[in-house]
């Protein structure tokens, strides 16, 4: 339920599959998108909203039609391995708030 509380001070409306997202990415840095499909059971599309609303950019569209921000906690980029798909790690921002969580700090 921390953990929970902390994300909804970043993101009011996050999700409990935010979170857990989140925590599979932190646990394994360089995670290839069609890995968290398969470790989580959940399709492309929830994965990619999931981690848009992660990144930089959220996949949300504000009144003006201009993409939200989104939480910059993770980054993708393309496997090195594997151009066709996208590998997940978390940004600066997303290990401090990572290693907060797991230390049981306050974020802020």
């Amino acid at each position: 339920i921390r953990v929970l509380e902390s994300f909804r001070r970043l993101a009011p409306k996050a999700e409990i599959q935010t979170v857990i997202i989140f925590f599979t990415i932190a646990s394994k840095p360089g995670i290839r998108m069609k890995d968290l499909e398969k470790n989580l059971g959940l399709g492309s599309s929830a994965i990619s909203r999931q981690v848009l609303l992660l990144s930089e950019r959220s996949y949300k569209r504000d009144g003006d039609g201009d993409f939200e921000r989104g939480l910059d906690l993770v980054v993708t980029a393309t496997d090195p391995f594997d151009a066709r798909s996208k590998v997940v790690t978390l940004t600066p921002r997303g290990r401090r708030l990572y290693e907060q969580l797991v230390n049981q700090e306050e974020y802020s």
